[in-house]
């Protein structure tokens, strides 16, 4: 009957060991791109919804969104300190997950508002979700559309 010996066996062991501390940063680093990756689509679809908002809207209503560092919130209102607080829906990223944003036009320099009728935003560019060293990039052009 042939076995494996306790030494074999060890190296085996170690083997795997060595393998799986190797593999821990590239998992890491998935879970990242996973979390950023997930965190702009809800993002670009709420931008989207927002803006959809603003054009089926009664009376000239008007739909925003006013970034901050771990999140956002989408408002009805000319702007976010004028707005129907009734309205407001918090969306908060996931822990380790920050905005950041570059954006051009006029108004608040961290408030995306939709003009009623055309729901052309008040400011443009870009919003970047960062993870650590990982980024993921959201462009919102001059039309209102994601690019």
């Amino acid at each position: 009957m042939k076995a494996f010996t306790l030494t074999e066996v060890l190296i085996v062991l170690a083997i795997m060991l060595i393998v799986g501390a190797a593999s821990l940063p590239l998992i890491g680093n998935w879970s990242f791109n996973a979390q950023t990756d997930g965190a702009r689509l809800q993002l670009a679809q709420d931008v989207r919804l927002t803006r959809a908002k603003t054009l089926a809207a009664v009376k000239g209503d008007v739909y925003g969104i006013k970034l901050l560092t771990d999140g956002y919130v989408l408002f009805k209102g000319a702007s976010y300190g004028a707005r129907q607080t009734d309205y407001d829906v918090k969306v908060n990223l996931a822990k380790g997950l920050a905005l950041s944003w570059q954006l051009g036009g006029s108004g608040q320099a961290d408030e995306i508002v939709f003009v009623d009728y055309t729901a052309w935003p008040t400011r443009w560019g870009k919003i970047i979700i960062n993870a650590g060293d990982t980024n993921s990039t959201l462009t919102l052009n001059q039309a209102g559309y994601i690019e």
